[in-house]
């Protein structure tokens, strides 16, 4: 059987064959939309996204938009960098661009989330908007055909979160989540003061989900290895799905998966094709987590989870509390995954004061519908855009 093609050379292809008229504009709009509620990780508490909205528009007046999410703290320089590129990509195909893209991409990402992998996921997610719209086709198809899959699955599972602290307001949140239909919970941990704090609030979640539903942990790499295991033990008999990050770095991570009663996945330490071949290569994880954003967009994760498919690894996706144009973007990459059919963390939208889109992709009972239009097959909200938007000196 011969090999798959390149998901990278493979898209290019496609976009080259349908979307071949040069670039004329890019317009980017930085928003900034308020969380509902704090979401409280391990490490901090977010309360605002702040991130850049990067629409291309090709010479015959065809869009695409992408959303470029960084870390807290680098917005600023992903603003600048951004309007830096901006007059580089006149005149370039959106198949050129790709290209450039993809001759830039570093072969690994650093230990701090790489704010060139955000800016790539983002300018990525627009081309391929674009050239969807010039092919007639979904993002969705257009991966599923790149990935080996063929043809894009039409929804995909997703899973709800809570990041509440106190154990019955967590225990609260489970239970309105499986009301509304999810069969899989997610609860940030990492912040609780001992092992008894944390198996308490774990076990009041799992009280309340009932036994038909997944319940997942994740510490944000907020344990040491000793602390994870004595936490891990600690909530053994209330079948967690597994831990994602319980410790921060490949070493430790592979420590407490030899010895934890839990299933592990790795999260933060993938960060690109080669930290995912590290992270599988020392035994550290049962699953990988892939936020798209973070490895640098459609095409890596889909290169991620095809070496996780060689190694019988499930690939799971979620996102970093992006608007709906980034969701959109992450839910085209999971309809598009070449094998498995797992429950992603990618309908965060809720989180959120707005999704910034006219009209959002249909999440009911644990599913979320894969748009059927062109491109994206979403459109953003100018009201809602001009609601949030900030001013930021040099920007085009």
């Amino acid at each position: 059987m011969p090999a798959q093609a390149d998901p990278g050379d493979a898209l290019i292809e496609v976009v080259d064959a349908f979307a071949r008229s040069p670039l004329e504009r890019i317009r980017v709009d930085v928003v900034a939309v308020p969380f509902r509620a704090p979401v409280v990780t391990a490490t901090a508490a977010w309360t605002v996204r702040r991130s850049l909205l990067v629409t291309l528009r090709d010479a015959d007046g065809v869009h695409g938009t992408g959303e470029i999410a960084p870390a807290r703290g680098e917005e600023e320089s992903a603003i600048a960098v951004l309007a830096s590129l901006a007059h580089r990509l006149d005149g370039l195909t959106p198949a050129q661009v790709l290209t450039a893209i993809e001759e830039d991409r570093s072969a690994d990402r650093s230990a701090e989330l790489a704010l060139a992998s955000v800016i790539e996921a983002g300018l990525e997610t627009a081309l391929l908007d674009l050239a969807g719209r010039r092919a007639g086709l979904p993002v969705a198809g257009m991966l599923a055909g790149a990935s080996g899959r063929g043809v894009a699955r039409l929804r995909v599972p997703v899973s709800s979160l809570v990041s509440v602290a106190d154990p019955e307001a967590a225990a609260d949140a489970a239970r309105r989540a499986v009301a509304e239909g999810s069969r899989c919970v997610k609860v940030k941990v990492g912040g609780e003061p001992d092992v008894r704090a944390f198996a308490a609030r774990v076990a009041a979640v799992r009280a309340a989900a009932g036994d038909g539903v997944d319940v997942r942990l994740d510490a944000n790499g907020a344990w040491s290895v000793d602390e994870a295991l004595a936490r891990l033990r600690a909530v053994e008999a209330l079948r967690i799905a597994y831990v994602e990050q319980p410790t921060s770095g490949v070493a430790d991570l592979a420590a407490v998966r030899a010895a934890s009663p839990v299933r592990v996945a790795a999260d933060e330490s993938v960060r690109g094709t080669e930290a995912a071949r590290r992270v599988l290569e020392a035994g550290a994880a049962d699953v990988l987590v892939v936020k798209p954003v973070r490895v640098g967009g459609a095409v890596e994760t889909l290169r991620i989870a095809a070496i996780a498919a060689a190694a019988g690894v499930p690939v799971v996706l979620s996102t970093f509390y992006e608007t709906g144009v980034g969701l959109a973007a992450a839910l085209h990459v999971a309809a598009a995954l070449p094998v498995g059919d797992e429950t992603h963390g990618i309908a965060t939208g809720d989180l959120l004061a707005s999704d910034l889109l006219a009209r959002r992709p249909n999440v009911a009972r644990g599913w979320v519908e894969v748009p059927d239009g062109l491109g994206l097959g979403i459109e953003t909200s100018p009201d809602l855009v001009a609601e949030f938007r900030e001013s930021a000196a040099g920007v085009p």
